[in-house]
């Protein structure tokens, strides 16, 4: 049961919540602000499911709740949070930006609400300030275990550099246009003037976006839905959709990146029909606190959804994590054909996310839901405290 006053966000929005956050958790002279959550009552379930956005930056608040968020049971309830810094909850000072800060303002809220059973949903950046929730909880035994992480997407460890982050985008680029493309489109990006009369730059942005939501099933990849034929309607309204979330996510996204996963940080642009770094670099310094996950050992059960062609977290980041944390009884799931969001897409667009949910809540093996799915997918899955290895199982329908 989560039992709490209502307060109003920056709009009106339904079962926003608010409430004391410290400033800073090192020190505690620098006062409080009010952190604001929303809350998606179910009816008759016990389990939440607390839903902590990648990024970072991104944000799930919302002033209009869907009847059913991300597949999850009707009557389970849903936490929907935004960082410090974004969305309902701008207002701290960026010195007080870190992975480590944003994991406890969750652990805040997890406190406040008085919750005994529920989950933890980390997408994207959202998994490595999940990791360190998780040991936030375990670490204090007045806190109530989750039943299990899901992380999707998920950074195991920081990259050797922005180039090092980037390249993924570079490589699934290139695939694209080797393998879904027809030539006569791949040529419209060898020289300008580029498609819609848009910059390099643009397209890069552009490129990037739909590199990451990659092909969602029934519809195809994104960057083919754009471009064969080309919508130049629809080009402009992705562009701008991502433009607003850049501006939206830089002020966490530079010291962040800058301080803990990539060192340094660069804008992407085309160049002779190849994504590049190009500029300055963007950071003051390098890192700071270098995010490992390894430093942050769990034991409740963790379920991992990869894509394959996921182009920021390749399999080699998140199979780390799944690797390193050998306390926990651990579900890789690589979903076939997908790009950054296997679980939020792919299997959201089939229609197979409420019983997976449901099994894992219940700790059964997912096997035979993700071959219900119908979706290509391989499972690795080991016990918890048993050897790191990885024997596979899936459907290559």
């Amino acid at each position: 049961m989560i039992l709490l006053a209502l307060a109003l966000c920056s709009f009106t929005g339904e079962n926003v919540i608010a409430i004391p956050t410290p400033v800073s958790y090192r020190d505690p002279s620098q006062g409080t602000w009010q952190q604001s959550f929303q809350v998606l009552v179910g009816k008759g379930g016990r389990t939440a499911v607390f839903v902590i956005p990648g990024g970072p930056g991104a944000t799930t608040i919302t002033p209009t709740l869907p009847a059913q968020f991300i597949g999850i049971p009707p009557n389970w309830s849903v936490v929907l949070t935004d960082p410090r810094g974004a969305g309902c909850n701008v207002g701290p000072p960026a010195s007080t930006f870190s992975t480590d800060t944003l994991a406890r303002d969750i652990l805040t809220i997890i406190k406040s609400v008085h919750v005994t059973d529920y989950i933890i949903f980390g997408a994207s950046f959202g998994t490595a300030e999940a990791t360190v929730l998780e040991q936030l909880i375990e670490a204090d035994p007045s806190i109530p275990r989750p039943r299990a992480l899901v992380l999707e997407g998920c950074i195991g460890h920081a990259w050797n550099g922005y180039q090092d982050y980037f390249q993924g985008f570079a490589t699934e680029w290139d695939r694209v246009k080797a393998s879904v493309f027809q030539p006569a489109t791949v040529a419209l990006f060898a020289a300008p003037p580029y498609p819609a009369g848009l910059t390099s730059s643009d397209w890069a942005l552009l490129i990037a976006t739909q590199l990451t939501i990659g092909d969602t099933p029934g519809l195809g990849h994104a960057l083919h839905v754009l471009l064969e034929p080309i919508d130049e309607a629809a080009i402009r309204q992705r562009l701008a959709v991502a433009k607003s979330a850049l501006s939206q996510t830089q002020p966490l996204v530079v010291p962040i990146y800058c301080g803990e996963l990539t060192g340094d940080l660069k804008l992407g642009d085309l160049v002779s029909n190849e994504l590049a770094l190009t500029g300055a670099n963007l950071c003051t310094g390098g890192f700071t606190n270098r995010y490992d996950s390894v430093a942050f050992p769990t034991t409740v059960p963790i379920y991992y959804l990869q894509g394959q062609f996921d182009p920021i977290v390749r399999m080699p980041q998140s199979t780390y994590h799944y690797l390193s944390h050998p306390g926990s009884h651990g579900t890789y799931v690589v979903v076939g054909n997908a790009g950054h969001e296997p679980f939020l897409r792919s299997l959201m667009a089939q229609g197979c996310m409420e019983p997976i949910w449901r099994a894992i809540a219940a700790g059964n093996p997912l096997a035979p839901f993700m071959d219900a799915c119908g979706l290509p997918y391989a499972l690795a899955e080991r016990g918890q405290n048993q050897p790191a290895f990885l024997t596979l199982a899936g459907s290559s329908r």
